[in-house]
């Protein structure tokens, strides 16, 4: 990535005299020279120094490999702190705002929705580049243009405010639902499959192919974080209703089987939209936690074999919370106390129908610990 910039950088220009004297240098090493990363970053920031501004646009940040990505995100830091004029902006799915938050200050958020007009023209582009045009007529085309401009979604961009180390930009492509709609109705060959597949997509039929993928690349990622990204989808696609932020949190701290709640234990939001790419998100005036379109919820209810035991997993980790010490000892006139449960009102609610659904050996362990008490519990006065 570096290497691709810097080739652009010197294409305008040709290359300082520093950059020509290294590869002067660089020929006379026994099988030629290649930069290494530390290298790159000082031929960039030498370059840089002699334009007068300079922008940097990266898209799709998101798709690079987290090692990649702070990688790269370090060295952009590296440059823009050595050459103030530089400005940075990048695109990328929310899942990744943390990531640049640690090396881009001052981020402010501004909504943005795209208007019928703007889908329009991003649909006649994509129909003027039709790859196979002899699978298009008019009557299609039309009625193409007329079905995936209702589909509208929304586009959240985020920008920081200039600052010590230059701009971010950020982009929430929910607009993405147009994209890839669009791109899998012009993959197919017939007139006739097309049409048929602008239906599937009415349906919400056509993104299964999308979210497979991301969901293949939610389980390639490290053991832990794909674990936790999978727990996250489960949670979302089998809670009893939408949950908040603080909850959901909590509920992925719990270590099913233990005595007593462990805080350090807990994920972090950001952590959680990392580790799910952007198939999650907040809803900002209610800090609800969403899946990204209603599509992947019937998705994922419909391939059940995506998790295994959930409901008895969700019962047993409610049922464990329900039984740690520290909500043993909770006061039942004391509320205030409770907030600093979030999970204590879902867990209280709703442990009984997971259970109904499904059971597990520990789960009916902790469920007859829970009842042995039950009249004592805080968990009965929220009940009442």
């Amino acid at each position: 990535m570096l290497g691709a910039i810097l080739k652009l950088l010197l294409e305008r220009g040709g290359p300082p005299d520093p950059i020509r004297q290294a590869f002067r240098e660089g020929k006379r090493t026994l099988g030629g020279w290649s930069a290494r990363h530390p290298d790159l970053v000082k031929l960039l920031k030498t370059t840089i120094k002699s334009l007068p501004e300079v922008f940097i646009c990266i898209d799709a940040l998101d798709e690079c490999l987290p090692s990649s990505r702070r990688e790269l995100l370090e060295s952009l830091r590296e440059i823009v702190l050595d050459a103030p004029a530089t400005r940075v902006l990048v695109t990328g799915r929310p899942h990744i705002r943390h990531e640049i938050n640690r090396y881009f200050t001052e981020v402010a958020a501004i909504g943005v929705i795209p208007t019928t007009r703007d889908t329009r023209r991003y649909l006649e582009m994509k129909l003027d580049r039709d790859p196979t045009p002899g699978a298009m007529d008019d009557d299609l085309r039309a009625e193409i243009m007329r079905v995936v401009s209702t589909k509208l979604s929304h586009m959240y961009v985020e920008i920081t405010s200039p600052g010590l180390v230059g701009y971010s930009l950020i982009i929430r492509y929910r607009f993405l639902l147009v994209s890839l709609n669009i791109d899998a109705v012009l993959k197919e060959v017939t007139v006739h499959r097309r049409r048929e597949k602008l239906y599937e997509m009415v349906q919400g039929k056509s993104l299964r192919g999308a979210y497979s993928a991301t969901l293949a690349r939610i389980k390639a990622q490290e053991v832990n974080k794909s674990k936790l990204g999978m727990d996250v989808l489960m949670w979302l696609s089998h809670s009893e209703r939408p949950l908040k932020a603080n909850e959901l949190c909590s509920a992925l701290g719990v270590e099913i089987g233990t005595t007593d709640l462990n805080t350090r234990n807990i994920p972090v939001m950001e952590t959680l939209l990392e580790c799910s790419l952007g198939l999650v998100t907040v809803e900002a005036s209610t800090n609800t936690v969403n899946l990204f379109h209603h599509t992947l919820q019937e998705y994922l209810s419909a391939n059940t074999d995506l998790f295994d035991s959930t409901h008895g997993l969700i019962a047993a980790a409610c049922l464990t919370y329900l039984n740690f010490q520290c909500i043993i000892d909770l006061s039942p006139v004391r509320h205030e106390l409770w907030l600093e449960t979030p999970l204590l009102e879902y867990a209280s609610c709703y442990w009984g129908t997971h259970v109904t659904r499904e059971i597990t050996e520990g789960g009916n362990i902790l469920a007859l610990k829970l009842l042995d008490g039950l009249d004592r519990h805080i968990s009965s006065r929220i009940l009442n």
